[in-house]
């Protein structure tokens, strides 16, 4: 408080007392016109900023609704792929069902074995020595 007083005190002595007034009132002036130029840089520079910002946002807004789509579609696919193979998968088994009941069951007693080489090959003419 006691720096204020000393500048005040040294403007007086420099300028004198008819003068103050009038040096307090330019000074008054230069503030109010800092002031309103600055609030009109800030004006402007918000007005830019915006214009700036405004069409980001409206991409932002596009990309969401981009990746929602996305996600929307992936799930679909997935969806599609897993009905794609469950039905392979029953038409396989369905397939297999046929064969599996028309092709005999190798351990079954009843069917007549073919053993090649147990020597009960009398009459098929392969043996080349057998003929004395």
């Amino acid at each position: 408080m006691s720096e204020i007083v000393t500048i005040l005190l040294i403007i007086l002595i420099v300028f004198g007392p008819n003068r103050l007034p009038e040096m307090a009132r330019k000074t008054g002036e230069l503030i109010r016109k800092a002031r309103e130029t600055a609030a009109g840089l800030r004006r402007e520079f918000e007005s830019e900023f915006h214009e700036i910002t405004e069409p980001l946002k409206e991409v932002g807004e596009e990309i969401k609704g981009v990746k929602s789509d996305m996600k929307a579609s992936a799930r679909s696919w997935s969806e599609d792929l897993r009905k794609a193979k469950d039905d392979v998968e029953q038409g396989l088994a369905e397939i297999d069902k046929p064969l599996s009941a028309k092709m005999p069951d190798a351990a079954d007693p009843d069917l007549p074995r073919h053993d090649a080489g147990d020597g009960n090959d009398a009459g098929t003419g392969s043996d080349p020595e057998g003929e004395a």
